[in-house]
């Protein structure tokens, strides 16, 4: 079974906005003012604040990866006999053993830059990671952290993307861009993957 994992800064599986529950403690947010580093305590965030590097097009993302797998397939070039795509949402993860699992059996890792990109500890050597990062902004990328590791590692930019949002620089990456790697990837020697991309 080839596993597909995605890690989603989702609060569910449509929104890109904070929880609005309530808040009276002064825990610390991030940064609010459009300065990286700058913390306000006590900020309480509003149903309009994005959150951080949440990919704003994961659904069209996940769709088309699921469309070339499905195609690949039925056309009898998938390396196994099928596939499974599980995502992994940061504000409803399950316990850490499970996630250490579902990495380790995973053979494509799909993740937005930022924390959760550390999960790929658990994963095996030969295990594809996509990173999708911020070109603009200190980006400070998990490849050299996890190629050591006998990962193979591949970064796509979000073109003028930063690590905060704003409606100028939607956190978007190009769906077939992420299918051209997993083509790239499952191709070894097998051109007929080639017109399976998705468009």
């Amino acid at each position: 079974l080839l596993r597909v994992v995605v890690f989603s800064r989702r609060t569910d599986q449509n929104l890109c906005k904070w929880n609005l529950a309530p808040r009276t403690d002064n825990h610390q947010y991030g940064e609010v003012n459009g300065e990286r580093g700058k913390i306000v305590k006590g900020y309480q965030p509003s149903g309009s604040e994005i959150i951080p590097r949440c990919l704003l097009n994961e659904e069209q993302v996940v769709r088309t990866v699921r469309n070339f797998l499905e195609r690949a397939k039925m056309a009898g070039v998938l390396p196994t006999r099928d596939f499974s795509i599980a995502r992994i949402l940061s504000s409803n993860a399950p316990p850490l053993l499970e996630i250490a699992q579902m990495v380790a059996d995973s053979s494509f890792i799909i993740a937005p830059h930022g924390g959760s990109c550390y999960n790929a500890l658990f994963a095996r050597r030969g295990t594809v990671f996509i990173e999708i990062v911020p070109t603009l902004g200190d980006v400070h990328s998990v490849f050299r952290f996890l190629s050591p590791l006998g990962l193979r590692v591949w970064l796509l930019a979000v073109p003028g993307g930063t690590h905060f949002p704003s409606p100028s620089h939607p956190f978007v990456v190009d769906p077939v861009k992420v299918v051209k790697v997993l083509s790239a990837e499952l191709r070894t020697g097998n051109r007929g993957l080639d017109s399976m991309i998705a468009s």
